[in-house]
């Protein structure tokens, strides 16, 4: 699947909309394939695509990061929290909400909660 979506880069974000409706893979809570540092490559890779605002492939990285995260690790937690930010800025509120419940709900970093708690309010 990553292969169609690796030209998109400048999609329009009613495009992007219309992608993420279409495929249930942005849905991803959790796979548990268990492997922390492919969860944090990728939790990475999709921190890199988010700071250049491709939010198709943000999103991409941080549901791989979500599969390779171990059920309750920290990682599943932060993994949460990112895909948050991509939901709320592509006004996904919904889906921005519910990350954070899940980020939350598998034990986000108290030292960090508060970022989440911003985002949660916004």
């Amino acid at each position: 699947m990553d292969n169609i979506f690796h030209s998109h880069a400048e999609l329009k974000s009613e495009e992007l909309a219309g992608i993420i409706n279409r495929f249930p893979i942005f849905y991803i809570k959790n796979c548990n394939l268990n492997n922390l540092n492919l969860s944090e490559q990728y939790r990475i890779e999709g921190n890199e695509f988010y700071r250049k605002s491709d939010m198709l492939n943000a999103l991409i990285s941080f549901n791989k990061s979500l599969c390779f995260s171990p059920t309750g690790s920290e990682k599943l937690s932060l993994a949460f929290a990112n895909r948050s930010a991509v939901f709320l800025d592509l006004k996904r509120y919904e889906e921005c909400l519910q990350n954070i419940r899940w980020a939350r709900e598998y034990n986000y970093p108290q030292d960090r909660l508060e970022k989440l708690l911003e985002r949660e309010e916004k």
